[in-house]
């Protein structure tokens, strides 16, 4: 991970070098894409109940949760020469089902080691950020983003064995800020990478996000190409009443075909 966010940081300075100039990248980049593909990240993280004396529970040791793949989406539309929309989705489910090795303490249920028990954790996001052109030149651009993220987060854990079931969820909008950048690296081929971040309190909980992605897009054809890259999302939490905290990683890559115009 360390490795992939220095490649991102490596991308944005040399795109922060570039100055204005005539007959810009920006302004010959298509009007508007489509994007569908598949993301296949790995989880981790934790939980944790705010019960007195609840540790945290680690989603993959504690619960067994499998590693699960999802449909992935965007749009982009261009609404002049230093401007531009972008939507996204993901709608991502992971689960398990595992005699559990440790014992350990949710919302008002004890789980004892040996237990069977059946989990899933939900995240749902939908990112509308509008992209301000910041640098270009006729080979590259970089924006400026800023707009909102509205997602859900489930955590639904069962204990087979005594029948006991409970569900944490999560609903509200996260404002976030980053940079959009892409460069042409030969005449088929270009290099792209955006990272949107943001902290803050919402409806009495405490959120932290990060998601970001670089890769290459590959013009096969007449305005349809082939988006290859990696991705990773963080999202955390604290509900201040409950106290109950979550960290969930996604990280994996991704291929998505693409249409513009």
């Amino acid at each position: 991970m360390k490795k992939f966010l220095l490649v991102v940081m490596v991308i944005f300075v040399a795109l922060c070098g570039i100055s204005f100039a005539e007959g810009s990248y920006f302004s010959t980049d298509y009007n508007g894409s489509l994007g569908v593909g598949y993301w296949f990240p790995s989880i981790t993280g934790s939980v944790q109940s705010g019960v007195t004396g609840a540790g945290s529970i680690d989603l993959k040791n504690d619960l067994g949760l499998n590693n699960n793949g999802t449909v992935y989406a965007d749009f982009r539309y261009k609404f002049d020469e230093t401007s531009s929309l972008y939507l996204d989705y993901f709608n991502l489910t992971n689960s398990g089902s595992l005699a559990i090795p440790n014992t350990f303490v949710w919302r008002s249920g004890t789980f004892t080691a040996g237990n069977t028990v059946n989990s899933s954790v939900n995240v749902r996001m939908f990112d509308a950020i509008y992209e301000k052109k910041i640098y270009e030149n006729d080979q590259a651009y970089l924006c400026g983003t800023l707009g909102g993220k509205y997602g859900q987060a489930s955590v639904t854990i069962n204990n087979i064995t005594t029948g006991f079931n409970s569900r944490a969820n999560a609903v509200g909008l996260i404002p976030e800020i980053g940079l959009f950048g892409k460069t042409k690296m030969t005449q088929n081929l270009n290099g792209i990478a955006r990272i949107n971040a943001m902290v803050g309190d919402n409806s009495g909980k405490h959120v932290g996000m990060i998601d970001i992605n670089a890769g290459i897009t590959w013009d096969f054809y007449q305005n349809w190409a082939c988006d290859l890259g990696y991705k990773w999302f963080q999202l955390t939490g604290n509900n201040l009443s409950s106290n109950d905290q979550m960290n969930i990683n996604y990280g994996g890559p991704f291929a998505m075909f693409r249409y513009s115009y």
